[in-house]
C-alpha cells in the first residue's frame, strides 16, 4: 500500500492465486490472467488498463511481472512459472483526481471515458448518480451525450444534452499516447447565470439612475459599457486566435499533400523513362549483337599483322563502351538482373575504401564511420560497390578545390510518414549515408538528379548516367534514396536498404570451359531479327553446326513438324511477336524430351517477368555477346552427363544471366 497498490499477488499460468498481500484467492478475471500467460511467455513486464473484471467488482488496473532467477550472467536460470499481479483499484487512484475537477462549481463534472466498440464507457463515481455503477456504458447511436460526441472524433467545446437530460457546456480532449478521452463539463444554466444576473444589473442600474440623475446614468452606462466590449474585445480575439491556428493548420496540410503529389508524380515520371530506357536498351542490344559478331568473324578471317586489326579493335572497344552503357541504362529502369546475396555493408564499404581513397585524389579527405552492430542487407555487391563509386565521384567533381567525404552507416528504422517518401514499406532498414562539403545542389536542380543523361558538367565530361544508375540499383534492391542539400551546403545521399535476418547459401563455384565438338550439331535458330539471325547463323555454321533458321515461333513449329530428325539445340529469342521463346521451348520438348534450350534476350528482366517459368535447363543468354560466347554456351549444354546433373528438375523462373537454371 506504500506504493498505492490495493493488491500484490503471486499468480500461476492457470490464473490460480498462489500467494496474496491481501488474502486474495481463488483466480484471477480473464483479462488479468492473459496478462499473465503473456509475462511468463514473453519474459517482461506488462500492464492491464483499467477495467470491471467481474460484474460488480470494482474497476482496477494490474501491473504484471515474470518471477525469474537471474544468474550472475544475466541469463534467466528456468522459465518463470509465477507472475508478480500488483493491483490497483481506481477507487484509491483515479476516481479521487477526477471528482476533484472541477472544485468550485455546483453543477461541474468531469468525467474519463474510453471507446468499446459500438459504445463509450465512462469510468467512476458520477457526481449525479452516485449510486450508478461505476462504468456506463453509452451507445453510439444513442443520445448525443458529450462523452459519445468525444468518442465520434469531437474535440473542443461542445453545446449538448448529458445523461441527466439536462444541457450542458462541455471540453473534450484525448489524453496523449492512450485510448482515453476526458470530457469536463457545467450545467448551461449555471454557466450563463454570472451573464443573466449581470445583464438584469445593469438594466436595474440605468433605469435607476435615469430616474435619479441623468448624468450619474450617463456614466455607470459608459462604465458598464466600457466592461461589455472588454469582454467582447476578448472573446473576439480568442476566436481570431483558434482562426488563425485552424487556417496554419490547414496550409500545413495542403502543404504536406502537394509534397506528397509532387513526388508521386516524380516518381510516375522516373518510371517511365526507365521503362522507355529498357526499350530503347532492348533494340540497341540487338544491334550491338550484329556489330560484335560481325566485328569478331571479320577479323578472324584477316592475317596477323593487317592494320585493319586495330581498326576493327577499335570499333569493338567502342561496341564494348555502347554495351556498358545499355547495362547502365537497365540499371535505371530497374531491367537488369541482379545477384542478391547477404551481405555485411561494412566489409564491402572497408574493402573498396583503397579504391575510393584513389578516385577522389588527394585533395579530398575520406572518412568512414561504419556502426559496429550494423544489420545485414541482401543485394548484389558488384552493384553496391558501383553505387559507392558513383556516389564517390559525384562527390569528386563537387569539391574541386578538395573536401571531406564522409561515409556513415547506421541501423534504422522507417515509420509510415518517412516511407511514403521514399516509395518503400515501413520497417527496419540499414543507411548508409554518403555527404560531402561540396559546391551543393540547388532545388531546380534535385527535380532532375536521377533521370538519365542529365547532367550539369561539361559536354564530353560525363553521361549522366551516374546518379540514374544509383537510383535504379537502390530501387530494383528494394530500398530509397533520399537527397539532402543546398547550395554552399555540401549534398548528402541517404540509402536504405532492407534488413534481412536470413544467411546467404553458399556460392557455387562457375563451371569450367569445355571442349566439346560441336560439328554436326543441329540447331534450331529462332530470331525475328534478321541482322541477328543472319550473323548468328554464320557463327554456328563456322562452328561446325547444322543450322535451321526461323523468323518466328509459328515457322519453327511448321519446321519441326516436316522434319523427323530431331534437333540437339533450339536457339530461340525471348521475345517475339507470336509465339514467344517460352512457349516455343515447351512445345518442342514435349516432341523431343533430349533436346538442350538457349533463351537470348535483349533485356534480361523479360525473363523474369514472364507469366511463363522456362524449362529446367535453359540457359540464358543476355544480348549482346560474343561469338565465343555462343559457342561456349553451346559445348556446355551438350557436355555427355543427364539434364538433372547439370541443372534442377523443376521448373524455376530465370535467375541469371549467363547461368544455367
Amino acid at each position: 500500500t506504500y506504493f498505492g497498490y490495493g493488491e500484490a499477488a503471486l499468480v500461476d499460468a492457470n490464473g490460480t492465486i498462489e500467494a496474496s498481500a491481501g488474502g486474495a484467492s481463488g483466480q484471477v478475471d480473464p483479462v488479468v490472467r492473459a496478462a499473465v500467460q503473456a509475462a511468463l511467455r514473453d519474459h517482461r513486464a506488462g500492464f492491464v488498463d483499467f477495467h470491471e473484471g467481474a460484474p460488480g467488482q470494482p474497476i482496477h488496473a494490474e501491473v504484471v511481472a515474470p518471477l525469474e532467477e537471474i544468474e550472475e550472467s544475466g541469463a534467466t536460470s528456468a522459465p518463470a512459472k509465477l507472475a508478480v499481479v500488483l493491483r490497483a483499484d481506481a477507487s484509491t487512484t483515479l476516481f479521487p483526481i477526477i471528482e476533484a475537477w472541477p472544485a468550485e462549481d455546483d453543477s461541474g463534472e468531469t468525467v474519463i471515458i474510453r471507446p468499446a466498440g459500438d459504445a463509450a464507457v465512462l469510468f467512476g463515481p458520477l457526481r449525479f448518480r452516485p449510486h450508478q455503477a461505476p462504468m456506463l456504458r453509452a451507445p453510439l447511436d444513442g443520445p448525443q451525450i458529450p462523452a459519445v460526441q468525444a468518442v465520434r472524433g469531437v474535440r473542443g467545446a461542445i453545446d449538448a444534452t448529458d445523461y441527466r437530460g439536462v444541457e450542458v457546456v462541455a471540453i473534450a480532449a484525448a489524453v496523449p499516447d492512450s485510448p482515453w478521452l476526458l470530457v469536463a463539463k457545467i450545467d448551461a444554466a449555471e454557466e450563463y447565470a454570472a451573464l443573466r444576473t449581470r445583464a438584469m444589473f445593469i438594466l436595474i442600474a440605468t433605469l435607476t439612475a435615469l430616474g435619479a440623475l441623468g448624468g450619474l446614468a450617463g456614466y455607470l452606462f459608459q462604465r458598464s459599457a466600457k466592461a461589455h466590449f472588454r469582454e467582447l474585445y476578448a472573446s473576439e480575439s480568442a476566436r481570431r486566435q483558434a482562426e488563425e491556428r485552424y487556417r496554419e493548420e490547414r496550409e500545413r496540410v495542403a502543404e504536406e499533400r502537394e509534397k506528397l503529389e509532387a513526388h508521386l508524380a516524380e516518381a510516375k515520371r522516373i518510371e517511365s523513362i526507365g521503362r522507355l530506357a529498357g526499350g530503347v536498351a532492348h533494340d540497341f542490344n540487338n544491334l550491338l549483337s550484329i556489330i560484335i559478331a560481325n566485328i569478331e568473324l571479320v577479323v578472324a578471317d584477316l592475317p596477323q599483322g593487317d592494320p585493319l586489326r586495330d581498326d576493327l579493335g577499335e570499333v569493338r572497344k567502342a561496341a564494348d563502351r555502347a554495351a556498358a552503357l545499355t547495362r547502365q541504362l537497365l540499371a535505371f529502369g530497374r531491367k537488369q538482373v541482379l545477384r542478391p546475396r547477404v551481405l555485411d555493408l561494412n566489409a564491402v564499404i572497408e574493402e573498396l575504401r583503397r579504391l575510393l581513397k584513389s578516385a577522389l585524389g588527394d585533395a579530398i579527405e575520406l572518412t568512414l564511420e561504419l556502426a559496429p552492430d550494423l544489420a545485414r542487407v541482401k543485394a548484389d555487391r558488384t552493384q553496391i560497390e558501383q553505387v559507392l563509386t558513383n556516389l564517390a565521384i559525384n562527390a569528386r567533381d563537387a569539391m574541386p578545390d578538395g573536401g571531406h567525404l564522409t561515409i556513415r552507416t547506421t541501423n534504422a528504422h522507417l515509420s509510415n510518414p518517412e516511407s511514403q517518401h521514399l516509395d518503400v514499406p515501413a520497417g527496419d532498414y540499414v543507411l548508409l549515408d554518403v555527404a560531402d562539403d561540396g559546391c551543393g545542389i540547388d532545388s531546380a536542380t534535385r527535380v532532375h538528379l536521377f533521370e538519365p543523361f542529365f547532367t550539369t558538367k561539361p559536354i564530353g565530361k560525363g553521361t549522366g548516367l551516374g546518379l540514374a544508375t544509383v537510383h535504379g540499383i537502390v530501387a530494383q534492391s528494394g530500398g530509397g534514396i533520399a537527397v539532402r542539400s543546398a547550395p554552399g551546403q555540401g549534398a548528402a545521399f541517404d540509402i536504405y536498404l532492407p534488413v534481412v535476418t536470413e544467411v546467404d547459401a553458399p556460392s557455387v563455384a562457375p563451371r569450367a570451359a569445355t571442349h566439346t565438338p560441336l560439328a554436326g550439331t543441329r540447331v534450331l535458330l529462332v530470331e525475328d531479327e534478321s541482322g541477328v539471325r543472319s550473323v548468328l547463323e554464320r557463327v554456328l555454321v563456322a562452328a561446325g553446326c547444322e543450322v535451321q533458321t526461323a523468323a518466328s515461333g509459328e515457322i519453327a513449329l511448321a519446321g519441326a513438324q516436316r522434319t523427323s530428325r530431331p534437333y540437339d539445340v533450339l536457339l530461340t529469342d525471348l521475345t517475339m511477336p507470336g509465339i514467344d521463346g517460352v512457349a516455343l521451348a515447351r512445345r518442342l520438348i514435349e516432341r523431343w524430351p533430349a533436346l538442350r534450350v538457349v533463351v537470348m534476350s535483349g533485356a534480361p528482366d523479360g525473363a523474369l517477368d514472364a507469366p511463363r517459368p522456362l524449362p529446367a535447363g535453359t540457359l540464358l543468354l543476355g544480348k549482346p555477346f560474343s561469338p565465343d560466347k555462343l559457342v561456349d554456351a553451346l559445348r556446355s549444354l551438350l557436355e555427355p552427363r543427364p539434364r538433372a546433373e547439370v541443372h534442377v528438375e523443376q521448373d524455376v523462373p530465370v535467375a541469371e544471366a549467363g547461368e544455367a537454371i
